[in-house]
């Protein structure tokens, strides 16, 4: 208990030998000690991989907006990140991650869970995304990241959200948006809205990507505008 660096250590080990049913021991230990320790237990719990995520969103509900609630949602995050394929989530799981969306306050917390919705893409994600973190939130940077997640969406919600926040206060945000229409297959559905944001934009980071965009459609009409 007194070797900081022996326990990490173990926690590394334990990490890479335990069982998943195993792993969950740590769970009770989510938000302990230092800086490296925390994120070694975090890498270790997310070994579990998707046998995990019903454990782990349990407790992050549980401690929202606390230490170990953090620690939760960076290892549902770790586990998000390292899936090939998105896993078939339990319509509790779904409801789980929407209720962590309609809780999170902190930026912290609101960053992680939106990152979790872009991963897993629970039914109502979207919606959410849109409609109350993007075009509602405060924070420019929680807008910037839901802006940035919904470039992995496809729905007639995201589309529209997305093109409003051409329209953000925040240039960052703007930009976030045209790099996240960029990503989609139905992008080009809202060449006019760029077409008028490159008008009145003035920040390079933004003209840029749209201008490339614009380009890409390879469409008469948009290269004439």
């Amino acid at each position: 208990e007194d070797q900081e660096r022996k326990r990490i250590d173990l926690i590394r080990l334990y990490g890479r030998v335990a069982t998943p049913e195993q792993l969950e021991a740590l769970l009770g230990q989510l938000g302990e000690g230092g800086a490296l320790e925390r994120n070694e237990r975090v890498r270790a719990i997310a070994s579990g991989n998707e046998a995990m995520i019903p454990v782990l969103l349990d407790h992050a509900l549980d401690n929202l907006e606390e230490p170990a609630g953090e620690d939760a949602l960076k290892a549902l995050d770790t586990i998000g990140r390292r899936l090939l394929v998105r896993p078939k989530l339990e319509q509790e799981q779904t409801d789980a991650l929407v209720s962590l969306g309609l809780q999170a306050k902190s930026r912290r917390a609101t960053v992680r869970v939106v990152h979790l919705l872009a991963h897993y893409q629970p039914e109502g994600a979207e919606r959410l995304l849109s409609e109350r973190i993007l075009l509602r939130r405060r924070d420019p940077i929680v807008r910037r990241e839901a802006a940035t997640a919904l470039g992995t969406f496809g729905g007639e919600t995201s589309l529209r959200a997305l093109e409003e926040a051409l329209l953000d206060i925040s240039p960052d945000v703007r930009i976030a948006a045209i790099r996240a229409l960029m990503q989609r297959k139905d992008g080009k559905e809202a060449s006019s809205s760029v077409i008028n944001y490159v008008g009145r934009e003035r920040w390079t980071d933004g003209l840029k990507p749209a201008l490339m965009f614009l380009t890409s459609l390879d469409d008469e009409n948009v290269d004439a505008k």
